[in-house]
């Protein structure tokens, strides 16, 4: 059995819209940063940071190689993704994460997009009008395992109920031993 410090707790919905979050971090080995996750803010070259995103820039600055982070899924409170940040962030082009819009929608959690959903390419679950390859400020992952909520259930608990995009974890909690 291995004890791992969790140093983070992070949430993968961009636009509140994404679907089939585990199964796209595990396809892609990469996880998306808060706010920096389309074409028109990630444009070639360095990031340039926003001050006022300051979710987006502690998950660029404040993130270390070799840190462990917890990854929740948007309607999936029992279940969490272990992962070990093995990158700097770096901009990408995500052939495999699709952006699905539609014409005259507006996003109930961001009223001036047009994003329905946001997954693994092909994998949409609703009607949309255009779409476009993901674009983002990202860091690769490894991932460790799945964490039960049977079984891990005080990191889950504890973490899962604070649901932001991305917290320092620095409860007893963010130990945990697998």
């Amino acid at each position: 059995m291995t004890q791992y410090e969790v140093k983070w707790s992070l949430r993968q919905s961009p636009w509140a819209a994404a679907t089939g979050v585990f199964n796209t971090i595990r396809q892609t080995n990469v996880i998306i940063c808060a706010g920096y996750h389309s074409r028109d803010i990630c444009p070639q070259g360095d990031l340039e940071f926003d001050e006022q995103n300051t979710k987006g820039n502690r998950y660029a600055l404040e993130m270390e190689i070799g840190d462990y982070a917890i990854i929740f899924e948007r309607g999936n409170p029992r279940t969490a993704l272990l992962v070990r940040i093995s990158s700097s962030t770096y901009r990408k082009v995500i052939p495999e994460i699709t952006i699905y819009r539609k014409w005259e929608y507006q996003n109930p959690m961001y009223p001036n997009s047009d994003v329905v959903e946001v997954c693994l390419t092909g994998h949409q679950t609703c009607d949309f009008t255009h779409s476009e390859i993901m674009i983002a400020y990202v860091r690769d992952v490894e991932v460790i395992c799945e964490l039960d909520y049977n079984t891990q259930y005080a990191i889950i608990e504890t973490y899962n109920s604070l649901r932001t995009s991305i917290i320092r974890n620095t409860r007893p909690e963010r130990f945990i031993t697998i």
